[in-house]
């Protein structure tokens, strides 16, 4: 079977994992009986539904998210039902539920869960309903409602295990269901995006580029890539060991390089996701396309790095490095972001920042939404869709930038994040196909070796 990653616009990061604890607040405690010391509940889980946070570790996510900030992507949350302010109804209009989740059960140190849907991530009808003390397992989208309450969001968050049950009728959490985070080097399998959060017969709202890998378990009729064919792309199924087990459907996708097939040709690009029917995740057709074929990317070669005009982008990590291509290195700094003296949650003011060299970066909106801001919980600065990072005054050979880590994620910003240097200046944009949405690029410190 042929190894096959492909690229597709979508709003979803589905791994999770917590900082350390001098990021986020303490465990908490809860109170013993007869005067007994609090017993302390430790953090627990990556969020994913393998491993589940614990509710004190979704709290300690969750407040470090800033205010009325969406986590990117669904997390899975284990816990117990301490109350319940409406349950799930099937004479209700609505089908969700509302309820106070925590650890043991009782009703402190609880999370909100507020509208979340049914098991199947869909409108109850009929089954089994909430009792207080249930052990459920929520899967969704959290929100930092106004910095002070931690809850899942609106209709985008549902019931995933309600006393071991599941949608499927099993007494288990799925092995191997929403592995991956979703970005080049963790890529999504199968099975994580058939669990993404699907709204019947419509498309994602998509804002940000997954990657999927898999292995091709068969091809659909007439749906190889063809010389000289009318569409230039394929319809094909992948699976995560190549079986029809757990496939998803890739209909018409394009080629390496986001292009129709040619003979000889070999680059490629990236698209959207739909729920056709209300009943088939797939593809979008002719907009999404095949980013590697058995290692084999836009390039020829098996990735890692990728040109940007002059400059050479590398990714490695939490770290990115930008080579200019010729440059000799001279002399190098290191700029630490988070002791620039910038107010936390606010657009990075000054926006220039004067080294003692007389070198200045600055960081602008360019042709994005969003301002750069800086945030203490992530140590440096949120860089968005389009935003840019100019590096004026010598020549520049090399940069480095440390970005942050968090919950598994790297975020490194797009991968059509690109740089490029004339003389003096040298210029990074987070490239994204829209002025919203995207990977952001978190940067914390910037190292710049100068060009002799």
């Amino acid at each position: 079977m042929k190894k096959v990653i492909f690229s597709m616009l979508a709003l979803f990061c589905a791994a999770f994992a917590f900082t350390s604890c001098e990021d986020v607040p303490m465990p908490y405690d809860q109170p013993g009986e007869g005067g007994e010391e609090p017993v302390i509940i430790q953090p627990t889980g990556e969020g994913t539904a393998d491993n589940p946070f614990n509710v004190a570790a979704a709290l300690e996510y969750v407040n470090n998210l800033a205010a009325d900030e969406k986590s990117e992507g669904n997390i899975y949350i284990k816990g117990k039902v301490s109350s319940i302010n409406t349950n799930y109804d099937e004479s209700g209009t609505f089908g969700n539920a509302v309820f106070y989740i925590s650890d043991d059960g009782t009703g402190k140190n609880t999370f909100y869960v507020y509208r979340a849907l049914y098991l199947g991530n869909k409108k109850y009808s009929s089954g089994e309903t909430l009792n207080e003390g249930d052990e459920v397992i929520i899967c969704g989208k959290v929100v930092n409602y106004k910095g002070t309450t931690p809850e899942t969001v609106q209709s985008e968050a549902f019931l995933y295990s309600l006393n071991g049950k599941t949608a499927g009728g099993g007494g288990d959490t799925p092995s191997g269901d929403a592995k991956g985070s979703g970005t080049l080097s963790d890529p999504y399998n199968p099975n994580a995006v058939k669990n993404l959060t699907w709204t019947d017969n419509t498309t994602y709202d998509t804002t940000g580029e997954v990657y999927v890998k898999g292995k091709i378990s068969r091809i659909a009729d007439k749906g190889t890539f063809t010389d000289g064919g009318t569409y230039g792309n394929a319809s094909f199924y992948i699976s995560e060991d190549g079986t029809e087990n757990g496939e998803f459907y890739c209909f018409r996708v394009l080629y390496l390089g986001n292009k129709k097939f040619a003979a000889g040709q070999t680059d490629i690009k990236c698209g959207q996701l739909m729920n056709y029917r209300g009943n088939t995740p797939e593809t979008v057709a002719g907009k999404a396309y095949l980013y590697s074929l058995n290692g084999k990317t836009e390039g020829g070669g098996g990735g890692g790095e990728t040109p940007a005009g002059n400059v050479t982008k590398t990714v490695d990590g939490a770290v990115v490095t930008l080579v200019v291509a010729g440059a000799t290195e001279g002399n190098k700094v290191t700029v630490d972001l988070s002791a620039q003296g910038w107010e936390s949650g606010k657009a990075v003011d000054p926006a220039t920042i004067t080294l003692s060299d007389g070198t200045k970066i600055t960081f602008a909106k360019g042709e994005g939404s969003n301002t750069p801001a800086f945030y203490s919980a992530t140590k440096g600065v949120r860089v968005y869709a389009k935003n840019t990072i100019t590096i004026s005054g010598k020549a520049v050979a090399k940069v480095v930038m440390t970005c942050d880590s968090y919950n598994g994620t790297a975020y490194t910003g797009n991968s059509t994040l690109y740089a490029s240097a004339s003389g003096t200046t040298f210029t990074i944009c987070n490239e994204h196909s829209e002025a919203k949405g995207g990977d952001q690029l978190r940067v914390q410190t910037i190292e710049i070796t100068y060009a002799k």
